[in-house]
């Protein structure tokens, strides 16, 4: 009787335990706040998430810029063949127009360089957090980007959340637009900041509602549920 008692709460506890909820490999965001900072010289669009992931795969120092977290990928001609450089626009690149088979005009596949749009193929995952800004109807708000740099992004990369021993490099991690508060080794909470000159987001994005929607991608390509914001109002 005895022995039939321990087989039964053995077999309760190992139910329990195996209830408990497991952390996946793929990032999983969780929003938190979403302000606007009028600041004296400098305003910030601020978005705070929490963040987790078990093998905590997370983040790219500035100098990994070889393939596959390279920037961009440049196409020039060498007797006829079509070659590629990364990172650097070549001696004479391959210009939009040059050919029937190159794509119509789009950020994707080509960059305004000295006065002329080239073709280029940029690296998504040269990045590894997506931020944009949506209007009231959840479409992009337009007049903002185009005030921006052609093709410009508010797209960026976090600093690297973990050492190559894989123990996490400190428990608050600030590097440029971040703030990085980690929670042990799995998840934390990440501050993003989006900054432009005084009165930049004001004058475009005067007397309109905006939310933002953001995701991030771990070193292995995984990408994050994707999260959106509360509204901000610009009067």
């Amino acid at each position: 009787m005895r022995f039939t008692s321990f087989l039964f709460v053995s077999v309760l506890l190992l139910s329990c335990d195996n209830d408990q909820p497991s952390i996946s490999n793929v990032p999983v965001i969780e929003f938190v706040d979403f302000n606007f900072i009028d600041g004296t010289e400098l305003d910030t669009l601020q978005l705070k998430f929490n963040f987790q992931d078990s093998n905590f795969d997370l983040g790219l120092d500035p100098t990994e810029q070889d393939p596959p977290y390279h920037r961009t990928e440049y196409f020039y001609l060498e007797n006829g063949q079509l070659r590629t450089v990364i990172n650097e626009i070549p001696d004479d690149p391959i210009k939009i127009g040059a050919s029937d088979t190159l794509p119509i005009f789009d950020c994707l596949f080509y960059e305004i360089w000295d006065h002329d749009t080239i073709y280029a193929r940029k690296n998504t995952f040269y990045d590894n957090i997506f931020f944009g800004i949506y209007d009231s109807n959840g479409l992009r708000s337009q007049d903002f980007y185009d005030a921006l740099i052609p093709c410009q992004e508010l797209n960026s990369r976090f600093p690297k959340l973990f050492r190559e021993n894989g123990q996490i490099p400190s428990q608050i991690v600030r590097e440029g637009a971040f703030e990085i508060e980690l929670d042990g080794d799995q998840s934390g909470v990440m501050t993003f900041n989006v900054i432009f000159v005084n009165d930049f987001f004001n004058f475009f994005l005067g007397g309109k509602t905006i939310t933002a929607k953001a995701r991030i991608v771990d070193r292995e390509f995984n990408f994050s549920n994707e999260i959106q914001t509360t509204e901000i109002t610009f009067d």
